[in-house]
């Protein structure tokens, strides 16, 4: 497992996925190259949350795992990216934090 003080530094470009699409009708497409994916859920309310998920997902995607987390861009809907992981997603890894 990997501790929130592994001093491991997220990569600062997001890996391809639905946050990449650029209008709100292009998440369908962005997401559908994201089939059969895990899903990584949490809270982003902390700087430190969100360095400790995405250094998860890159962890993840350097074995080949493939990975959705959702990050939505100005005019996408955060509620409409989780949905279409969660419909696409083989399993769903939780980060549950106080």
């Amino acid at each position: 497992p990997v501790s929130p003080n592994s001093g491991l530094e997220p990569d600062a470009a997001a890996s391809a996925q639905a946050s990449s699409a650029t209008a709100p009708g292009d998440m369908r497409s962005a997401a559908e190259a994201q089939q059969g994916h895990l899903l990584l859920s949490g809270r982003f309310n902390s700087d430190t949350n969100i360095a400790y998920m995405k250094s998860v997902k890159e962890q993840l995607e350097a074995r080949h795992v493939p990975v959705f987390m959702v990050e939505a861009t100005v005019g996408q809907s955060f509620a409409d990216l989780t949905r279409i992981g969660l419909c696409r997603a083989k399993g769903m890894e939780t980060f549950c934090t106080s």
